[in-house]
């Protein structure tokens, strides 16, 4: 009889057990960290900087990395938790420069990461370059277009809106500061183009080439616009056409002549190669002939005198130099540069032969650079060692870069922050202070 008592004991209190453990709470959800805001949002790279990134959703102690493109990231070893919204980290001195993906990972793996970038980290001003400053954007929705600079006034010429070809024109005029004024429509092209090459010759414009949509190659005529004592072009008017089509070529003038190298000819045919007009007095070009080819496919040219540069859609870059009858000495492939700049720009600024921005990365994970380099340019052509010099404000692929008097500018093009292709940033002789990170009002 007892043993049963005890078995209806047993029983009991297992039953009483049961029930506390199923009268127990759940067990929370496990928490994911929302990033709202990373300030400042862009930090110098000569010093340690504090960043504070808010959001909701915040663990101690997350983890933070910042991430470009395919590369491995950077895990941040300082990292305070405020609260819940609140985290503050600190982005060591010596980051590479770039636009980065901020990460934030709590401590059960839940993760939250900005886009397309949260922090960008730059170069500043040194001796030879001040740094980059925003200055009037384009407006909006405008890409694959064509730029230059002459007497005081920055052109924009043709481009793709919306994938299509426009025969729209923009100017805006240089201030004493080099800042931008307004952007104002000129006289349209006779054909809508975009990839085409721009040049300015005297008192001429020119656009040659290009294509009627996106990726497909149609046009080979050459048009001009006289330029005014306003700065404003008067009517365009073809005076030619190219040998054949030409799209996403570059081109450049050097004395007399005319130079265009390279550029995609069918949508299937992305070889090229170099040819040369001579400019007669009245402004029309004469035949077209060929000259030394370029080893690679050039995208972007600059010129210093008689040498001639190009940067190709490889990353690579060439030199040349122009004889007195418009012939060209064999091209020559120049140092690498410290990063890969395929997609960038060439410019000739303060006796440096500067590159700027690009795309880094393998497909899916590209990304646009804020990388900027300068090499001296000796009396004969040669270059000296690629340095570092400031880096862009906006990562930058696919754009035009133009200089004029003592300033440089990077128009529009593929990157960060979006829209990137409104976006428009200068820079200007070295100074000892650097330049403000952000727009002038």
């Amino acid at each position: 009889m007892y043993r049963y008592v005890l078995l209806a004991l047993v029983l009991c209190l297992a039953v009483a057990g049961a029930g506390v453990v199923l009268a127990r709470p759940p067990t929370p959800a496990l928490a994911s960290p929302v990033v709202f805001e990373v300030t400042p949002s862009r930090v110098y790279n000569t010093t340690a900087s504090e960043v504070t990134i808010k959001g909701v959703g915040f663990v101690a102690t997350p983890v933070v990395t910042l991430r470009l493109g395919d590369l491995s990231p950077i895990v941040l070893s300082q990292v305070t938790f405020v609260n819940y919204s609140t985290l503050t980290v600190t982005v060591p001195a010596e980051t590479p420069e770039g636009a980065y993906v901020v990460s934030v990972y709590n401590p059960d793996g839940a993760g939250f990461q900005t886009g397309p970038a949260g922090l960008t980290v730059v170069r500043p001003g040194d001796r030879h370059m001040r740094g980059w400053a925003a200055t009037t954007p384009l407006p909006g929705g405008r890409s694959g277009f064509a730029a230059v600079a002459t007497a005081g006034n920055v052109y924009v010429i043709g481009g793709f809106l919306s994938g299509t070809a426009d025969m729209g024109v923009l100017r805006a005029t240089i201030g004493p500061d080099g800042q931008l004024g307004p952007w104002q429509s000129m006289s349209q092209l006779t054909t809508a183009r975009g990839g085409s090459v721009a040049v300015v010759s005297g008192e001429y414009l020119y656009a040659a080439g290009g294509a009627v949509a996106v990726g497909i190659p149609t046009e080979r005529g050459i048009e001009r616009a006289r330029i005014g004592a306003d700065g404003a072009p008067g009517p365009w008017e073809v005076i030619g056409e190219l040998p054949g089509v030409r799209y996403r070529a570059a081109g450049i003038v050097v004395g007399d002549y005319f130079f265009i190298m390279d550029g995609i000819t069918t949508s299937l045919d992305t070889s090229g190669d170099t040819i040369r007009a001579r400019i007669a007095p009245d402004g029309t070009p004469g035949p077209w002939t060929p000259v030394a080819p370029t080893r690679g496919r050039s995208t972007s040219a600059a010129s210093a005198g008689s040498a001639i540069y190009v940067l190709n859609d490889d990353g690579t870059i060439e030199r040349t130099r122009m004889y007195p009858d418009g012939s060209l000495e064999a091209w020559i492939t120049v140092d690498p540069t410290r990063v890969n700049h395929r997609g960038g720009a060439l410019a000739v600024f303060q006796g440096s032969l500067v590159v700027l921005g690009g795309a880094g990365g393998t497909f899916p994970n590209t990304y646009s650079l804020t990388s900027v380099e300068r090499a001296d340019i000796r009396s004969d052509g040669s270059l000296g060692p690629w340095t570092p010099a400031p880096s862009l404000l906006m990562s930058r692929s696919d754009f035009p870069a133009v200089t004029w008097d003592q300033w440089i500018y990077a128009l529009g093009g593929t990157g960060t922050p979006f829209p990137g292709d409104q976006a428009v940033e200068f820079s200007g002789p070295g100074l000892l202070l650097y330049m403000p990170l952000v727009a002038r009002d």
